[in-house]
């Protein structure tokens, strides 16, 4: 056995393993707005940033001192303050955005959840159906992809889609459509079944309700 290639390896490992402990820290950060509020605020300490949130010292500090062994935070000790670098902003903290990955960690921690189903799947075989999968993969998948949405769907999507100036004919003022004015489009085109679908999702997104999955017409 080369002895180096193993030890190589087991520090390989252990680098996987410190990062997903981060990712977990992150997920946190992100669902109690630990990282908006020291965007939006600017630096504090423990006390200050628990009191932001209504959250309690003890953990928040735990949390921080996490963050900035991470290299998320950074850590000012003469002002026993720390601070979220504007740099890691656009990825933490501005949503939606093209860098933002709090979606992305939302989706991965409501992965794990539905852990022990996939293994008695790799013994019984089938599979975890995605409705039954845990809300947040939904959520975090309609978080990360909202930018997408938003920016790039109607903009530069759908006009590469095979029946996109069909559905477009008639529609009102920027070529937005309401869900009413697709009904005269062939329930099989791709393009009218894919504008369906974002306006169901944003209609539930308008209502504070999840994302669930749903098919598009094909």
């Amino acid at each position: 056995m080369d002895e180096n290639k193993a030890q190589q390896f087991t520090g390989r490992v252990l680098t996987d393993t410190a990062a997903a402990a981060t990712i977990v820290m992150a997920a946190l950060g992100d669902r109690l707005g630990l990282f908006k509020q020291l965007a939006q605020a600017g630096p504090a300490t423990s006390g200050e940033l628990a009191g932001r949130t209504g959250l309690s010292e003890r953990y928040v500090r735990e949390w921080l001192a996490g963050m900035r062994a991470a290299g998320y935070l950074e850590f000012d000790p003469a002002e026993d303050r720390f601070s979220l670098p504007a740099e890691h902003v656009p990825t933490l903290a501005s949503e939606p955005g093209p860098a933002f990955f709090g979606g992305v960690h939302e989706e991965l921690i409501g992965a794990i959840q539905r852990y022990h189903q996939v293994a008695a799947a790799f013994r019984d075989g089938g599979g975890v159906a995605p409705g039954a999968l845990h809300p947040d993969v939904w959520d975090g998948t309609s978080r990360f992809t909202a930018q997408w949405h938003q920016n790039m769907l109607v903009q530069q999507w759908l006009p590469l889609v095979p029946g996109h100036r069909a559905c477009q004919a008639g529609s009102g003022p920027g070529g937005r459509r309401g869900p009413g004015q697709l009904r005269g489009v062939r329930r099989g085109d791709r393009a009218a079944g894919i504008l369906r679908r974002h306006h169901h999702l944003r209609r539930r997104a308008r209502r504070g309700r999840p994302a669930r999955p749903a098919a598009v017409d094909s």
